[in-house]
């Protein structure tokens, strides 16, 4: 009797929420069969405001507790035969891995991890807010992926968010800064400058010993 299998359950689970975060924004999701899978689930094309931004980015899709560690907050999932087809592929190639416990994808850029660590055989990642993908933060991570589109965003930043660019970032991302506690601050023994002015300052004979110091 045939049968069928958890995995291929929460496979589509995955395909199925990537589908959903693309399309909400108006964006299409070409999803490519099995049959015709070279090591490329589907390919997402662009588009604002009904129109095509001629931009498009083929997507790599893995779902399910085996490729997360919640512990350590880890992403990964192995390259095997795919090295030189992600390498070589004209578009930029993306991997997405999507939790089914959290609802909720993170992806990391194939071909820039494979050039940096051209030897990997898994692709490794730390999930953040930076590289988390749901339909809240398709459009910020993918249609605003040009600095110039990342701009427009500017005036409507919220309190502790900024846009994060640079060699560091796959894809600009609009990202929210945390506050820390006092136990996770960094062990720093700098003057605080505010506090310094807020103060009664030193003394005559705190000054006279600082200056003694100094003269030696």
């Amino acid at each position: 009797m045939p049968t069928y299998k958890r995995s291929a359950i929460t496979a589509k689970d995955g395909i199925n929420f990537i589908r959903s975060a693309v399309e909400a924004s108006g964006s299409l999701f070409i999803k490519i069969e099995q049959e015709n899978d070279l090591g490329i689930d589907a390919l997402i094309e662009f588009v604002e405001n009904e129109r095509p931004l001629n931009k498009q980015i083929a997507v790599q899709i893995k779902s399910g507790a085996s490729y997360y560690t919640p512990e350590s907050d880890e992403c990964a999932f192995p390259v095997g035969s795919h090295r030189e087809y992600w390498a070589q592929h004209p578009l930029p190639v993306f991997g997405l891995v999507y939790v089914p416990s959290l609802q909720r994808a993170h992806w990391v850029n194939i071909k820039r991890y494979l050039k940096a660590i051209p030897n990997a055989t898994s692709v490794r990642f730390v999930a953040t807010e930076a590289n988390r993908l749901d339909r809240s933060t398709f459009t910020a991570l993918f249609m605003q992926a040009g600095l110039s589109g990342m701009t427009k965003a500017l005036p409507n930043l919220a309190q502790q968010e900024a846009i994060f660019v640079g060699e560091g970032a796959s894809l600009p991302a609009r990202v929210r800064i945390r506050n820390l506690t006092d136990e996770q601050l960094p062990r720093s023994q700098s003057a605080k400058f505010a506090e310094g002015w807020a103060g009664s300052g030193l003394s005559n004979a705190e000054l006279e010993l600082i200056a003694g110091r100094m003269v030696g």
